[in-house]
């Protein structure tokens, strides 16, 4: 009789455990970026649809148990801020790299997070509209620096937040003396 007590606890938490990771990977299925796991021994243990399309040679390595030295050491990928290699990212953690992929015309951010036991967690986020948004703000930036014409930009309040270098040769104010004042300052001069 014990025993069979025994057996059914034992069938109850393999169940409870079986049930957790089918949630566990649920979820990972579901995120929005591209995200794998990999534990102590730089195994794969879990990873979404996401990260195979993003790593797409990978697809077949990854139902094999990939390494995470492997898959640092063949991303065919051009780095803005830092080069890929495998020592420095397992001695700078956590570790966030926006990269290009040429192939697709895309941005992501990088993002690898050593885990409590010593796995690392890579999540890839697509940023791509934020840095297009990003280029075409310091495009326009650029222009109001350039333009020919006096700039003064105010809050709904009236205060100035922003001059441009004409508007500092044509009143003779600083843009550091203008910001924060009311353009009523331009008719005491």
């Amino acid at each position: 009789m014990g025993l069979w007590q025994l057996l059914r606890k034992l069938d109850t938490a393999r169940q409870v455990a079986e049930q957790s990771w089918n949630r566990l990977h649920d979820a990972v299925g579901s995120l929005s970026e591209a995200f794998a796991l990999f534990d102590s021994n730089e195994q794969l243990v879990l990873h979404n649809k996401k990260f195979e399309k993003f790593y797409p040679w990978l697809s077949d390595r990854l139902q094999k148990g990939v390494s995470l030295k492997e898959l640092l050491r063949r991303i065919p990928i051009a780095f803005e801020r830092s080069t890929l290699d495998g020592e420095k990212i397992e001695n700078e953690m956590p570790l966030e790299l926006y990269l290009e992929r040429p192939d697709s015309h895309r941005w992501y951010l990088a993002s690898n997070n050593l885990t409590t036991e010593g796995g690392l967690v890579c999540v890839r986020t697509d940023i791509t509209e934020s840095k297009r948004a990003e280029l075409e703000l310091r495009k326009l930036s650029r222009a109001l620096e350039q333009s020919p014409a006096s700039v003064v930009i105010t809050d709904t309040n009236g205060i100035i937040e922003y001059v441009n270098p004409k508007f500092e040769r044509i009143s003779g104010y600083r843009a550091s003396e203008a910001i924060g004042q009311n353009p009523r300052i331009m008719k005491s001069s």
